[in-house]
């Protein structure tokens, strides 16, 4: 196989042997990555951005979840009014004109 690269590990009392692969570069993933079909693209990156949910502190996750409830409550019960995004986006857009 290539790519594919047979070792002993030294501490292991059998010297069972462990393969080891070439790691492509980041470089390398990206235009592989980039070459794959929109659907897979797509695919590929929610695959990636849970990847990353995973090493949230639980600590974290928490104080974020009840943030989120917060906020929840705060739309339900009229404490806090939703702008339509293509509002906020025109007013952004003209905030950084004016500048």
């Amino acid at each position: 196989m290539p790519g594919l690269t047979k070792r002993y590990c030294p501490l292991s009392k059998l010297a069972q042997p462990q393969y080891a692969f070439a790691m492509a570069s980041s470089e390398e993933i990206f235009r592989e990555a980039v070459a794959l079909p929109v659907d897979a693209r797509a695919e590929l990156t929610e695959r990636l951005i849970a990847s990353l949910d995973q090493d949230v502190d639980p600590e974290i996750r928490k104080l974020q979840l009840a943030e989120v409830r917060r906020r929840i409550e705060e739309v339900e019960t009229g404490q806090a009014e939703l702008i339509p995004g293509d509002e906020v986006l025109d007013k952004v857009r003209r905030l950084l004109t004016d500048q």
